[in-house]
C-alpha cells in the first residue's frame, strides 16, 4: 500500500474566532489523508491569534502565518 499524500491545507482567517476552532478540528479529524493545516491569520483584532497559538503548541500539523491585513487573495498568495 503506498502511503498518502501530504496535503497543505491554506485557512485564511479574520477575526475568524467563533468558527476557527471548528474548521480546525474537522480538518485535523480527516485520518484518510497525512495533511498539515496552515492558518494564515490577515491581522485579526479578536481573540483569532490566541486560538492559532492553542492549535499550534498542542498539534505539529497546524502552523500560523500572520499577514498585515492585506485581504483574503493575499493571505491565500
Amino acid at each position: 500500500m503506498t502511503p498518502s499524500p501530504r496535503i497543505s491545507v491554506l485557512l485564511p482567517a479574520r477575526n475568524a474566532e467563533r468558527w476557527l476552532r471548528y474548521a480546525i478540528r474537522d480538518l485535523l479529524d480527516q485520518r484518510a489523508i497525512e495533511l498539515e493545516v496552515l492558518v494564515v491569520d490577515d491581522h485579526s483584532t479578536d481573540d483569532t491569534p490566541r486560538w492559532i497559538d492553542r492549535f499550534a503548541t498542542a498539534e505539529p500539523r497546524v502552523r500560523s502565518v500572520a499577514t498585515a491585513g492585506r485581504g483574503i487573495a493575499a493571505a491565500l498568495s
